[in-house]
């Protein structure tokens, strides 16, 4: 028996990687740091203070990974917030449809910060078909 349905946020709900891929680019500039296409793809999927970590430890940075970090957070909230929309995955508003129909409580788990998960909920207007949001 099904109790509840957790879902992903990032490449579930929606194809969120081209955004950080740009948000990332613009942090690297920002730095002046020179990371090839090649080493960024290997961060794809990775939590965002573990590329941070291992960005500085290859890269000779002067600002301290926390600062990254932080400097990624700012970046990203103030990136999303000024989109326009952000499209959902193919087929997501039917299935939720179909679960909410069926009254299935449904969840969101993310890595991502409270505050972006909130910005692309509610800028995608899914925000009505969960009870609960954990950011891990």
């Amino acid at each position: 028996m099904i109790k509840a349905i957790i879902f992903d946020m990032d490449g579930v709900l929606v194809d969120s990687e081209p955004f950080h891929t740009e948000i990332e680019k613009q942090q690297f500039l920002q730095n002046k740091l020179s990371v090839s296409n090649e080493e960024h793809t290997q961060y794809m999927g990775v939590a965002s203070d573990v590329m941070w970590k291992d960005i500085a430890e290859h890269h000779s940075i002067n600002v301290s990974v926390e600062d990254l970090i932080e400097q990624f957070k700012i970046k990203s909230i103030q990136y999303f917030s000024e989109l326009d929309e952000i499209p959902v995955m193919p087929g997501l508003i039917d299935l939720l449809e179909k679960l909410s129909s069926k009254n299935f409580p449904m969840a969101v788990a993310s890595s991502s910060y409270p505050e972006i998960i909130k910005i692309i909920l509610e800028k995608t207007g899914l925000q009505k078909y969960f009870q609960v949001v954990v950011s891990t």
